[in-house]
């Protein structure tokens, strides 16, 4: 059977490939437009009818459906392929070996425009020529869509195979062969897997801003709403154009009504992205609302299958296209002055809440009881609507209960009353059930703090983290889907069966670890709502302590975690630091006199001893290291204005150049400066006036890596340097208060100055060509 399908599809190439009609893939969409992931599985050879299929096996079918339209969910889109290779890619997914064909995906719009794309799911399968939705309810993550931007599919059948090999890196685990790449020859291995290796050097070490999630969506608020007749004439409703959890801000919207009339037929999005409309009507009637926008859908929107959104492959849009979004809703005006209502509607999310997107349910029986125990039945319609009419004759309690249907579950009560008195002596209720079909999985990832694995109070949700979804299947997981927790630190896998279900992290920042394990299974019912609480804790790391105000008013700045504050992450072997101690704490803790970390342990600020004075246009301070490392320095000595133009001696909570006169300092006394392990005299231009007067200093050392070097002429080290924030492996930071002359300050602990040596290394510009601008160092060696 391997034999003959391999024959036919070597066959069916060469007829330009006119029958074939399925390959596995979730799309994306690129180059032009979509980037949808495309997976051929190698045929086995020489293995007879009893061989497993494998997870994007190439199967070729004569069948096909029709292509659909702009539907009421949105955008369509109808494919087929081309260009498949004549060769396999190979690699491993895991500790399993994989060979695949690749080939494009040609994308047909309803304005008969073609674009192409990639493939991105190995584990289903999908005819040709079906039809693909828009989904508003996930984007795909940043590396993919970067990816398929930067490297869309192309004719050349080498770059795309090994472009789609790149994409199913990130989308599948896959990971190319480096030996044999390929089952072609060696001049195809070798542009295949050159091409691939470039690429993934070339994604981005941190998600570009244009990246950040989220989809376009148009909705209307109401999306289904019932107005009594008469004194509920007027129904206001809002449009909201949104992309992921932005506003898009001044576009138009366009309104019409099948019933009543609209106050106006346009209106553009304000700075929440809405425009609000009122339809009117003082006769019953249904009216369905519809508003349209000529928005563009972005990279990363995915499209799901028209008729099978659970059993076929998702399509990934890969690149911008402008098109028509379009969202209705429902408006009702009943004459009634006497009337109950039960509303149903599937909850797909389980938030208790009709969101967009969430049907209403036919063909569901709802009971009325009443204040003296009577009870009446009514089934919804197809608006999801149990009407009791004229039933509210006296007070007392009136309950509506739902009879639940096998196979569902319910997110609102059962049972719903409302109590009508003298003082409420109401005659209209409408109450709305929610009921799910499907089982759903929210992943709630959270900061643990304390280390104790459950989310305490106190303890923030993370967002933007990555985690899979896996199904057992025999003894094998089997990976369905992916995804990223929003703004709110959740995640939610819907629309499953019962089942064995795996949620694996994917924890790739070096400040994280997990607290409670990368991965949790759970056995689901059908169907019911899990949730899986996933913490991680940062390493605890050295903090500096400068002030982030002073007197109530903003300083530095540069010490927190949230703001991104000076740390070093202990390395382990060949680390190195200031002085003899060096703690580590969970968070910055910042200080008017920079002795903040002091306050919860032991003073580990010894490493850098200033001078006793700094007169003469020279400051001086001795540094103790204790291994081979690169040194940065920054002294906060004058108030400038804003054109760094001297104004005074003194702190202004920025380190900047100084301009004095015709000499210019600069407050980064020292450059990437090479130390090898001992006591360094270190020399720098002040101008020669300064007296008098407190600064605050940040010395920040960072261990020396032998790849870069160290440039011989000014002693440079040519890593690159540590800046005035965020994260260095290995090293410390050390923050200082000091005074001079007779100003009384609050000063940090420090241990004695060392007498300094008669040893010179002589004087090191920090840059050749400089002028009295630069910065010099006079740099003693000193005994320990």
């Amino acid at each position: 059977m391997a034999d003959f399908l391999l024959r036919r599809f070597i066959t069916m190439q060469k007829k330009n490939w006119k029958t074939l009609s399925r390959y596995p893939l979730i799309f994306i969409v690129s180059a032009g437009l979509l980037a949808l992931s495309m997976v051929l599985s190698a045929f086995p050879s020489g293995i007879g009818l009893a061989a497993p299929v494998e997870p994007g096996e190439m199967t070729l079918l004569g069948d096909s459906e029709p292509m659909g339209g702009l539907g009421d969910s949105g955008l369509c889109v109808n494919h087929t392929w081309v260009d498949v290779t004549s060769y396999q890619i190979k690699g491993t997914i895991g500790s399993q070996s994989k060979a695949f064909y690749t080939a494009r995906a040609k994308l047909t719009f309803p304005d008969n425009s073609v674009k192409y794309a990639f493939c991105t799911d190995i584990h289903h399968s999908v005819d040709s020529n079906q039809t693909y939705c828009l989904d508003s309810g996930f984007y795909s993550d940043w590396r993919i869509a970067w990816l398929v931007n930067n490297y869309p599919p192309v004719a050349d059948k080498e770059y795309n195979a090994a472009r789609q090999a790149a994409i199913w890196h990130f989308s599948d685990g896959f990971d190319l062969n480096q030996n044999d790449p390929t089952t072609g020859g060696s001049s195809i291995d070798d542009k295949v897997k050159g091409h691939y290796n470039a690429i993934l050097a070339a994604i981005p070490a941190q998600m570009p801003p244009e990246y950040e999630a989220g989809n376009v969506s148009l909705t209307i608020t109401p999306q289904n709403a019932t107005n009594f007749l008469p004194g509920q004439e007027q129904h206001p409703f809002t449009v909201t154009l949104m992309k992921g959890s932005k506003p898009l801000v001044g576009v138009t919207v366009n309104v019409t009504t099948s019933f009543g009339t609209l106050n106006q037929n346009s209106g553009v999005t304000d700075d929440n992205g809405q425009a609000t409309f009122t339809v009117t009507s003082d006769s019953a009637g249904i009216a369905t609302l519809t508003a349209t926008a000529v928005v563009t859908v972005p990279a990363g929107s995915r499209f799901i299958h028209q008729s099978n959104p659970t059993g076929k492959q998702r399509l990934v849009l890969g690149e911008p296209i402008e098109t028509t979004v379009q969202a209705t809703a429902s408006k009702t005006w009943e004459n009634a002055q006497n009337l109950i209502i039960a509303h149903k509607f599937e909850d797909k999310n389980y938030n208790g809440v009709q969101d967009a997107g969430e049907p209403n349910l036919s063909g569901w029986e709802f009971t009325l009881t009443v204040p003296d125990e009577t009870a009446y039945t009514a089934t919804t319609g197809a608006d999801g609507k149990a009407y009791f009419y004229d039933k509210v004759v006296a007070n007392g309690t009136y309950t509506l209960t739902e009879t639940l249907k096998l196979n569902w579950t319910n997110s609102t009560s059962l049972s719903q009353s409302k109590q009508r008195s003298d003082n409420d002596p109401w005659t209209q209720w409408i109450a709305h059930f929610g009921n799910a079909q499907y089982s759903l999985i929210t992943v709630v990832k959270y900061e643990d703090k304390n280390g104790n694995k459950q989310q305490d109070d106190d303890e923030p949700t993370l967002s933007g983290w990555q985690f899979y979804l896996y199904k057992k299947s025999g003894s094998e997981w089997q990976q369905l889907t992916g995804g990223t927790t929003g703004d709110d630190g959740s995640l939610s896998f819907s629309d499953l069966d019962a089942g064995d279900y795996k949620v694996t992290e994917s924890l790739n920042d070096p400040e994280y670890y997990n607290t409670t394990g990368m991965s949790q299974e759970i056995t689901l019912s059908y169907p019911e709502h899990k949730t899986l609480y996933f913490g991680n804790r940062r390493y605890d790391m050295d903090y500096g302590d400068l002030p982030d105000e002073i007197g109530g008013l903003p300083a530095y700045n540069l010490t927190l975690f949230s703001e991104n504050g000076a740390r070093h992450k202990p390395m382990g072997q060949d680390d190195v630091w200031l002085g003899v101690l060096r703690d580590a704490e969970y968070d910055g803790n910042p200080h008017s006199a920079a002795i903040g970390d002091d306050v919860q342990s032991a003073n580990d600020e010894d490493g850098v001893t200033r001078g006793p004075s700094w007169g003469g246009g020279t400051g001086r301070v001795f540094v103790t290291v204790t291994g081979p490392s690169c040194l940065m320095g920054w002294v906060d000595f004058a108030t400038v204005n804003s054109y760094n133009e001297f104004l005074d001696f003194g702190p202004d909570f920025q380190f900047t150049e100084v301009i004095s006169g015709s000499q210019t300092y600069n407050e980064k006394v020292i450059d990437n400066l090479y130390l090898d392990a001992g006591t360094h005299e270190l020399t720098f231009n002040l101008p020669s006036d300064f007296a008098s007067t407190s600064v605050f200093a940040r010395f920040r050392l960072s261990p020396l890596n032998p790849e870069f070097g160290i440039d011989e002429e000014t002693g440079q080290c040519q890593q690159p340097a540590a800046s005035l924030n965020g994260l260095v492996i290995g090293g410390e930071v050390e923050d200082y208060y000091w005074s001079f002359g007779s100003t009384a300050v609050e000063l940090k602990k420090i241990s004695a100055t060392p007498q300094p040596s008669v040893l010179s290394f002589g004087l090191i510009a920090t840059a050749a060509g400089m002028s009295f601008a630069a910065v010099w160092f006079d740099r003693r060696r000193r005994s320990r």
